[in-house]
């Protein structure tokens, strides 16, 4: 599954450090996620983000959530990637190309 939503940016001062935090503080403490890693990132247009990997489940059964977060002045987007761990982990490279395609 992907998903891209767009949102306008509403918030003054709501800066990329700003909606990261709040994208960790949900997933991780209101929804039960296991925050794997999290680190920058930057679409090849110079746009600069976030990109969080979150796990649900364990074994056969645990499951991979990406989160690439970008964030100007007028918008706010979130580009999530999620499914099986090995699947998802053989197409990363793949994704995250078309996530740093974003303009």
């Amino acid at each position: 599954m992907i998903g891209v939503k767009t949102h306008r940016n509403e918030g003054r001062g709501a800066d990329l450090e700003f909606w990261s935090d709040a994208v960790e503080y949900q997933k991780v403490d209101l929804d039960g996620l296991a925050l794997v890693g999290r680190e920058a990132l930057a679409t090849d247009a110079g746009l600069k983000g976030t990109l969080f990997e979150f796990a649900l489940g364990e074994g056969e059964a645990r499951y991979t959530y990406l989160v690439a977060l970008f964030v100007d002045a007028q918008r706010i987007v979130t580009i999530e990637a999620a499914g099986p761990q090995p699947d998802l982990q053989t197409d990363r490279d793949k994704l995250l190309t078309a996530v740093k395609s974003l303009r």
